[in-house]
């Protein structure tokens, strides 16, 4: 039985045909086009209508068509007429994905797509790499077809930047900031016009320490967009610039004049409220929360613990937040939003209250909403913080006030969920169960007393609902009481 040829077509930079290892030379410009609109519906047929539109352009004609089967034939002899199948209306290369390298690129991406979210990122960023690793050059580089590259070649120039952009956010997400600026600044000078490029660059920049430098390609992109384009960088760049100017103001003397250019310098803060002896329950739920604040993503996790006054959403997250410590070395913030008191924190208020925490002098806070909020961001950028925002009003309220990079995490407490909070995982805090209402009453009354008189221990418990608030005052009116009847102590 004869074996089949092994056939790969590269079209990720200069055109490349090999058969069995060994390289073919494809002089003619319609051999190629032909070639490459074949691979690229490699396993799939292709009419010969779509074969000669894509070959001739509009120059396609009936005689163009009658000469589409010499190029067919040609390319016969050349990869093995078992390679290329005539079928109903056209013609099919019958090779896996594998074997051309944009075919392979894409199941790369999906790849990608299935493993992204899991809390080890290595697995995705080698997928991303040997994806990557395809490109030679701009795709179709060498295809005389301008129809086949008006059609392909942007889809997959947008898919090559997404995907470097990708592998990017991983590296940073990693620590690995020297490593990703080479790559990028030769990126940025190749795709001036694409501003997530120079975000990621920027950013890359200044946890290398090269705050100037970051503030600097600030100013080249800059000029680029109003050359180019007559537009300025958008408002995240504008803000990013913002925040970057605060922690190196010597660069830009004339918006925040007199501060040295010193740093801010970082001081690891505890702010979390004590841990209570009489937590019960939830053991399922606090380990499902610190699951959630490890879980790898894009940007910080966000986890908004929502529930019934008194329920205990505070106790929960603070516990969570005891627990989580070590994974949050650079600090555990907290700050009450005083959601439920009618006077809820402004943005810019509680925004001065985190930049104090960060160590930002007041003399040098910005003054609107937005400048505080990049500032706040640039500050946690290479940091491990877990910040805890007790007592939210609304999503409005909350969304200024958080991290823009992975690594930190917040912990939200509301008494009503925050469907407008982008990329937040809702948490609903349920009351306790009787037997854990029980054994919560039992931390603040003898165990024994409430078996002496089990039907109104039992309706006691009824009437607090399972919250752990109604159960501890309750509770301590019968510590408080130790004699006499326990329906009539607990009231």
């Amino acid at each position: 039985m004869q074996r089949e040829p092994v056939i790969s077509v590269r079209l990720l930079g200069q055109f490349e045909l090999t058969v069995d290892g060994r390289p073919v030379h494809v002089a003619a410009g319609r051999q190629r086009c032909l070639t490459a609109a074949l691979a690229l519906s490699a396993g799939r047929p292709v009419s010969s209508h779509a074969l000669a539109e894509w070959t001739w352009g509009e120059e396609a004609s009936g005689r163009s068509r009658a000469a589409l089967h010499t190029y067919v034939r040609r390319l016969r002899q050349v990869i093995g007429a078992s390679r290329l199948i005539t079928t109903a209306d056209g013609y099919q290369l019958d090779v896996s994905s594998d074997c051309v390298d944009v075919l392979r690129f894409t199941d790369l991406l999906k790849a990608v797509d299935r493993v992204a979210g899991d809390r080890d990122p290595t697995q995705e960023l080698a997928l991303l790499r040997e994806a990557l690793a395809l490109w030679r050059g701009p795709a179709l580089a060498d295809i005389e077809s301008e129809r086949l590259r008006d059609e392909v070649a942007p889809s997959l120039l947008l898919a090559w930047m997404r995907a470097v952009e990708r592998r990017a956010d991983l590296d940073l997400q990693l620590g690995r900031h020297g490593e990703v600026v080479g790559e990028l600044r030769e990126v940025t000078r190749r795709y001036p016009l694409r501003e997530s490029l120079w975000e990621r660059l920027i950013v890359a920049l200044h946890r290398c320490g090269r705050t100037a430098d970051a503030l600097g390609v600030y100013d080249e992109m800059a000029k680029a967009l109003r050359t180019e384009l007559g537009v300025a960088p958008n408002a995240a760049l504008r803000e990013l610039r913002d925040s970057l100017a605060v922690l190196h103001p010597l660069r830009d003397r004339g918006r925040h004049p007199g501060v040295g250019g010193q740093q801010v310098p970082w001081r690891v803060r505890c702010q979390l409220p004590a841990d209570i002896n009489d937590f019960v329950g939830r053991g399922d739920l606090v380990e499902q929360l610190q699951r959630q604040l490890l879980s790898a993503s894009a940007g910080p996790p966000v986890l908004v613990i929502a529930g019934l006054p008194g329920v205990g959403k505070s106790a929960l997250a603070t516990r969570v937040g005891h627990r989580m410590r070590t994974a949050f070395p650079d600090g555990q913030w907290h700050v009450r939003l005083d959601g439920a008191s009618g006077h809820p924190g402004t943005p810019e208020d509680l925004l001065a209250e985190l930049l104090a925490t960060a160590g930002q002098p007041a003399n040098e806070l910005p003054t609107s909403v937005s400048g505080r909020s990049a500032t706040l961001r640039a500050l946690l950028a290479d940091r491990r913080v877990l910040i805890l925002l007790d007592d939210a009003a609304s999503a409005e309220q909350v969304r200024p006030l958080l991290p823009g990079t992975a690594g930190n995490a917040v912990i939200v407490t509301s008494r009503r969920r925050l469907t407008g909070l982008e990329g937040a995982q809702d948490c609903a805090v349920p009351p306790l169960t009787t037997v854990e209402s029980n054994e919560l009453l039992s931390c603040w009354v003898d165990a024994g007393r409430l078996a002496a008189d089990l039907d109104a221990s039992q309706a006691l418990i009824s009437a607090c609902g399972g919250l752990p608030l109604a159960l501890r005052i309750v509770g301590g009116r019968l510590a408080a009481r130790s004699e006499g009847n326990l329906a009539r102590s607990g009231r």
